[in-house]
């Protein structure tokens, strides 16, 4: 019996439960042949957060850049368009109480309240017109139409009158006290309306006598115009009225406008009440 080998059972080490955190440990202890042991997992880190490259709903698509619903503010909420950066970007900030927006130098380029309505601009507003209440205002805040329609103010006019009675004879000049200024910004259309009351006495050489209107130095056409003879060897009296008006185009700037008498018959003309009238029309 000297060659009778002896077996004896294998000894099975104790496994752990798999929830024991002793177990993940690696150990450097070896194991005998045949012996099994858990498997060791590897520490996982924590999840990232995923976050959407792409967003497509019922108010906000991103692939098309278009926004397809409303929003709603929080309360304190805003949207800022742009980054206000000190000489180098302006920005536009949309809140519930309204909107602003600033230039690079932190100035506010306009501004509207939306408690109040109120609205204040830093440059330059074009339109049309500027209708208020129904009305239409200039930039002086004067009316310039209404329901009733258009008012004195959308024309400018001006007119001088004179009684003062000017004796002529044989020349041509100004008739005193009768001009008026006219300033235009822009090329503008204007009437102008001229009317003087004539009278005197003529002998068999007869009388004629003309009212000019004058612009800038130069009369101007039709003239209102006096003619009359007689045959016989007497003293004739006569009166008259004489009228003329123009429409005429005129340049921006500073205009004169003069009202000139005439008289070239064998006698004097007297030229009285006289009146001068201009109105502008627009371009």
């Amino acid at each position: 019996m000297a060659d009778e080998k002896v077996y004896t059972p294998e000894v099975i080490e104790e496994t752990p439960f798999p929830t024991d955190l002793s177990s993940v440990i690696p150990t450097t202890q070896s194991q005998p042949a045949g012996t099994f042991a858990n498997t060791i997992s590897k520490e996982k880190p924590m999840p990232k957060k995923r976050v959407a490259v792409e967003l497509l709903s019922t108010v906000l698509n991103t692939v098309s850049r278009k926004i397809l619903g409303a929003f709603e503010l929080v309360q304190q909420g805003a949207i800022q368009i742009g980054n206000f950066a000190q000489g180098i970007s302006g920005d536009i900030r949309i809140t519930p109480n309204g909107i602003t927006a600033r230039d690079k130098a932190g100035n506010t380029t306009f501004n509207i309240d939306g408690d109040t309505g109120d609205a204040q601009f830093k440059g330059e507003i074009r339109a049309g017109s500027i209708i208020t209440e129904g009305r239409i205002v200039n930039s002086n805040g004067v009316i310039i139409a209404d329901e009733h329609g258009l008012t004195s103010s959308a024309f400018n006019f001006d007119t001088v009158f004179s009684s003062t009675i000017q004796n002529i004879d044989g020349t041509t000049t100004d008739l005193t006290d009768m001009s008026l200024t006219l300033e235009l910004t822009r090329s503008t259309k204007v009437v102008l309306l001229a009317t003087c009351v004539i009278d005197g006495l003529f002998n068999t050489t007869g009388s004629n006598a003309a009212l000019a209107i004058n612009i800038n130095g130069t009369d101007q056409t039709p003239k209102g115009v006096f003619a009359a003879t007689h045959g016989s060897a007497h003293n004739t009296a006569f009166e008259a009225t004489l009228t003329t008006h123009k429409f005429a185009t005129l340049g921006a700037g500073t205009h004169t406008i003069k009202l000139r008498g005439t008289d070239s018959g064998g006698d004097s003309t007297n030229f009285k009440d006289k009146q001068l009238t201009f109105f502008t029309l627009g371009i």
